[in-house]
């Protein structure tokens, strides 16, 4: 009971955290989670698929694609933005893409660690700077695993000083083909990338 209480505590104040910087989280962050997305995403075709793109904050991500990526890798997919924080999925709404691409993008407030999707439902995840923040890093990425189908590729990222990486790679690992990590100096973050088996 105890540790479910700190978890509750931990899941609150992320909230708290993200629900008051919304307002100068792009400019604090835009340039480093394009350093992200620019190492995960070379050659990635995102065409006709259901993406999710979990803990996505102001839908930095989505902006990304929807300016750096040619029409062709995108056409016919649908987007799913999905956060903790209602502020931030309120600032995605208020945004240009958003306001022009309303039928391919949805904003879902909900926990990682408790999704609200049926399995066997997703074709790519993205989760970029956003695991180390869920109380159960374990049960969030059982969850993404859930939702996905066979042969789903994903794109994750974790901060390198998480003291779970090492045990998040060994639990995980198995599930997947193509697997892949990118060390960059640059960087804060682990990206790990593979298909589901």
């Amino acid at each position: 009971m105890r540790d479910h209480h700190r978890k509750l505590i931990k899941k609150k104040n992320i909230i708290e955290k993200y629900n008051s910087s919304f307002e100068y989280y792009d400019d604090r962050y835009r340039s480093i989670q394009l350093q992200k997305y620019e190492l995960a995403f070379k050659g990635a075709n995102f065409q006709s698929k259901l993406i999710l793109d979990a803990g996505c904050g102001t839908g930095l991500l989505y902006t990304h694609l929807s300016k750096h990526v040619s029409k062709s890798k995108c056409a016919r997919s649908n987007f799913i933005c999905l956060d903790i924080s209602l502020n931030m999925l309120k600032k995605i709404k208020i945004k240009e893409e958003f306001k022009e691409e309303k039928a391919h993008i949805s904003l879902i407030l909900s926990d990682m660690e408790n999704l609200p999707f049926r399995g066997n439902f997703f074709d790519l995840i993205v989760s970029i700077t956003s695991l180390q923040n869920l109380p159960d890093i374990f049960q969030g990425v059982s969850e993404l695993i859930r939702i996905s189908k066979r042969g789903t590729e994903f794109y994750l990222s974790i901060l390198k000083k998480d003291t779970r990486l090492k045990k998040l790679i060994s639990k995980f690992k198995p599930y997947f083909n193509d697997f892949m990590m990118i060390n960059n100096e640059e960087l804060e973050d682990s990206i790990i990338q593979g298909k589901l088996m």
